[in-house]
Formats: C-alpha cells, structure tokens, sequence
C-alpha cells in the first residue's frame, strides 16, 4: 500500500496527478454522454468540446512538466465511481428519449460540479505554495467548469425539465 502524502505539497502533486488521470477518462465519458443523449442542447453541453475538457487536460500537462511530475492511470474513489455512474447511465434505455435526458443531465451535472470543486481545490493549494502559474491555470479551469455547470442548468430549466413534463415523464 502506498504512503499517503505527508505535506501540503505532497497532497497537491497526488491530486494533480490523479485529476489528470481522470480528465483522460471523463473524455470519453462525456462523448459517450453526448451522444446518447436526446436533445441536441444537451448533446452539445455534454460535448468535451464545449466543456472544454482538453483544455483542462492540456493545462494539467503543462503543470505536471512544470513540477516535474510523472503521470499515472490511476484516479482517485470518486472520479472511479462517478465514471462507472456515467457507464451505467448511457447504457440505460438504448433508445433515445426525454427520461434518458434527465439522467444523463444529472449524472453530467454532477461530475462537472466535482470537477469544479477539485479544480478548486488545486488552485488554492497552488496559491498556497505560491505557484503562480499553476495556479492561474487552474483558476481557469475551474471558471470554465462553472460556465459549463450555469449552461447545463439553463438547458434544464428551459428545455429538459419543460420537456419532461410536457411528456408526461413528471
């Protein structure tokens, strides 16, 4: 079993590494999300492109160079289990459908706002140990997360949530 981390920066490198890791795989969980998903402005949300996931995997690059940092498959509980929440929900329903919609914006939502709360977490531990441009880079990251969390809410509150209850799903 591996020690834990013993120090502030100890604890900032092991979460770097392991968000990396996990930005690798919510990749292909949010295609996978995307296009199972019934509304075209979910697809679009959901879409690694409009969450602006290689961004985020790029600045984690550049971070991980600067701190002479080596990467690794491995994520953390959380990451595995909101992964496996995300196989299970685009396997549900093979057919496309407003129902399916509401888990994939749930289960989306959800990660995103993860996501934000650990791009957080990096930043102020970077602001901490005072690296500036790690922690600037993180910083936004963390500011295009919430952007992408304030647009699935406005697809929710004005199509999903309408829809599903025009439909009888309510």
């Amino acid at each position: 079993m591996k020690t834990p981390p013993l120090n502030l920066s100890e604890v900032f490198n092991l979460s770097l590494v392991e968000m990396f890791a996990a930005e690798k795989k919510y990749i292909k969980a949010f295609e996978a999300m995307g296009q199972t998903a019934f509304t075209p402005e979910l697809a679009t949300a959901l879409s690694p492109d409009t969450n602006n996931t290689e961004s985020h995997i790029s600045r984690l690059q550049l971070i991980l160079e600067s701190q002479q940092l080596k990467t690794f498959r491995i994520t953390s509980t959380l990451d595995d289990e909101l992964l496996k929440k995300t196989k299970e929900v685009v396997g549900f329903a093979k057919q496309k459908s407003i129902l399916k919609d509401l888990q994939l914006l749930h289960t989306g939502k959800t990660i995103l706002e993860m996501k934000a709360g650990s791009y957080e977490v990096l930043y102020l531990l970077a602001t901490e140990l005072k690296l500036g441009q790690p922690a600037s880079l993180l910083e936004q990251s963390y500011k295009d997360l919430q952007n992408s969390i304030a647009y699935l809410k406005q697809i929710s509150q004005n199509i999903i949530y309408p829809a599903a209850k025009a439909s009888g799903s309510a």
